[in-house]
């Protein structure tokens, strides 16, 4: 449910052809949908329908064949850190220790030290990891791993986050831990979220 009503993300007849020689296929066709302030929406379908090809299209990481992307008014072309990401597989840097990788974006952002550890420590108080934050990706579970991309994402204080299959890796049972662990972090933080996931159970509030 919104926040406060602002519509902050439109997506609107996009439609993703990928040519291959001679032949093209149409991977996404006509699609349209709105995303309030502080939602949390989740696409949903079987591997292969276009749903993280659709992700990747709001990232920025690639285009669309028609249609657009707005943020705000503004059209996405490109990346911008108005955008998180979250890869299935997490992509946390080993050799960076948990403090070491949510505060990379914030270096890259070249956002001010004092608020870098104001807001590190704001969210390694939100997810509980205080504590581990000197250990490197090795040293913690799958589940601190995830809450860690899930920080890292959030450090640059995206409008919207994007999580591309982030429970897929692993078995029912551990899936069902770390869906309430994502439902537990976004309820402190309410940022935008668009999960895209092939499991129909897979549903926050």
């Amino acid at each position: 449910m919104s926040i406060d009503g602002e519509m902050n993300l439109t997506v609107t007849h996009i439609r993703k052809t990928f040519q291959n020689n001679s032949a093209s296929k149409t991977i996404l066709r006509d699609v349209s949908f709105a995303v309030e302030s502080g939602q949390f929406v989740s696409l949903v379908g079987p591997s292969g329908c276009g749903k993280s090809t659709l992700l990747t299209i709001i990232a920025g990481f690639q285009e669309s064949t028609a249609g657009e992307i707005r943020l705000n008014g503004g059209i996405v072309s490109r990346p911008g850190p108005d955008r998180g990401f979250v890869f299935q597989e997490f992509a946390l840097f080993p050799w960076m220790t948990v403090r070491e990788n949510i505060l990379f974006p914030m270096k890259q952002m070249k956002i001010p030290r004092p608020d870098q550890t104001e807001r590190l420590q704001k969210l390694l108080s939100m997810a509980q990891l205080e504590d581990s934050e000197h250990l490197y990706p090795s040293q913690i579970s799958g589940g601190m791993k995830q809450r860690t991309a899930v920080l890292r994402a959030l450090a640059g204080d995206p409008q919207v986050l994007l999580m591309d299959e982030p429970l897929g890796a692993v078995d029912h049972q551990m899936r069902q831990i770390l869906q309430e662990e994502l439902e537990a972090l976004w309820m402190k933080n309410r940022t935008t979220v668009i999960m895209v996931t092939h499991d129909i159970y897979c549903e926050l509030a």
